[in-house]
């Protein structure tokens, strides 16, 4: 069984985390509802995943909350998440259609990533770096 710690924000509790068994470290702020001021996922993601792929290469990271567009997977992609979560396009698309509308939001977020990519280079998932 893998352990997976959500809600991770800072860099201590991921070490943390880390250090006691887990297996990946889930960046979440919970859409930001918990205060106006928490930082957003992006703003803290970079610094989380360096510290514990640094010391963990074992270590997966994940990340939910703020995806609006498909340039911002990439953008969490390239600050090192290993797979990036979406909350609300998911559910904009099942009030605007249903099944129908959810399938329109991920056609759109692969339309975006795959200009993305091509705009950077980027010819796999791979590819996509900071740089």
């Amino acid at each position: 069984m893998k352990i997976i710690v959500k809600g991770v924000m800072c860099t201590e509790d991921a070490l943390a985390a880390m250090g006691a068994g887990a297996d990946a470290i889930w960046v979440s702020n919970g859409c930001n509802n918990k205060a106006l001021s928490s930082p957003s996922t992006i703003n803290v993601l970079k610094g989380i995943s360096q510290a514990v792929k640094s010391r963990y290469s074992h270590a997966q990271v994940f990340v939910d909350s703020g995806v609006r567009r498909g340039t911002d997977v990439m953008k969490m992609l390239a600050y090192g998440a290993d797979a990036v979560f979406l909350n609300r396009p998911v559910v904009w698309g099942l009030h605007a259609g249903g099944e129908d509308g959810c399938k329109d939001i991920m056609t759109m977020l692969n339309e975006e990533i795959r200009l993305a990519m091509a705009l950077t280079c980027c010819f796999k998932i791979s590819d996509i770096t900071e740089k």
